[in-house]
């Protein structure tokens, strides 16, 4: 039989940790404002709330920002987040209620956006899109603009010109825009333009699959893409002329190549514009996709 260890001092400690979610509780704070009255004139007297206490019974900012965070960060719809909120909290909350405070957080953050809006005017460089998006049952489209540290969205029913000076980024921006070629962006002459390369890719990738024919010019022009942001990492701006107008005359020929070879047989007529397109695009507006060559 071993011998009993009480009272033996010991030589080390061993630790294992569970982490577990502590279950979440509602609590409820009551506020009560005394009411006086004054003995000599008969004047009541009330206390004053809390500020933010105006309801008889309301959620507090705790309850509010957790459902706007599943809501409008997470994209939950409005049953699911009042689902979600009942299952994870206890707390169940209206769409109407929800719908109150998307309004009064949009609201506040007013002042939030225009300071995003000044910061992207600023930028040296900020990156375009618009994206097709249901609202309502009906084709919408969110506007975005970005840089490294900040991001706007707009959605509006029109993706064109009207949208984007109503937004009122662009308009006022004289740095450099990466986008992906839409012809409205091109309203905007105060600031330089360059066509967005990882776009480029995945349209030469495409056409790469699509056919032998198609794939004799897109391969090596999406192999050249990717050739020449490596010569722009490693170099920076101190690209010797004579590596770029290699580079280039390279890029003319491929492009050239596939110009010669439309439109190719055997693949579907939708294939064939969209082949022709990108290729006037990396053609007519061949400063704009190798900026990133001349300025890294």
């Amino acid at each position: 039989m071993p011998p009993p260890l009480a009272g033996t001092r010991g030589t080390s400690v061993e630790r294992r940790r569970v982490i577990e979610l502590v279950p979440a509780r509602l609590r409820v704070t009551e506020h009560r404002a005394e009411v006086v009255r004054c003995t000599t004139c008969g004047r009541r007297t009330k206390a004053e709330f809390p500020p933010g206490v105006s309801a008889t019974v309301q959620y507090g900012p705790s309850i509010l920002a957790r459902a706007l965070y599943l809501h409008d960060y997470q994209l939950l719809p409005c049953a699911r987040t009042a689902e979600a909120m009942k299952e994870l909290f206890g707390c169940p909350i209206s769409a109407g209620t929800l719908a109150t405070a998307v309004r009064r957080c949009a609201t506040g953050l007013v002042e939030t956006e225009l300071k995003i809006k000044k910061g992207l005017r600023r930028s040296h460089i900020i990156h375009a899109d618009e994206t097709g998006l249901r609202v309502k049952g009906k084709l919408a489209y969110v506007h975005v603009a970005s840089n490294e540290r900040l991001t706007h969205y707009a959605a509006d029913a029109r993706r064109g010109k009207a949208a984007i000076d109503e937004i009122d980024i662009l308009p006022a921006y004289r740095g450099t825009c990466v986008h992906d070629g839409w012809f409205s962006y091109t309203h905007y002459p105060d600031c330089r333009h360059a066509l967005c390369g990882a776009r480029l890719l995945r349209e030469l990738t495409y056409f790469e699959e699509l056919s032998e024919v198609t794939k004799a010019w897109a391969a090596p022009l999406k192999e050249l893409l990717l050739e020449m942001k490596g010569v722009a990492e490693c170099e920076g701006a101190s690209v010797l002329a004579w590596r770029v107008e290699e580079l280039t005359t390279r890029y003319d020929s491929l492009v050239a190549e596939g110009q010669e070879a439309q439109p190719p047989p055997d693949i579907p007529q939708l294939a064939c514009r969209q082949a022709r397109s990108l290729l006037r695009r990396l053609g007519r507006r061949k400063a704009e996709v190798l900026l990133f060559l001349s300025d890294p």
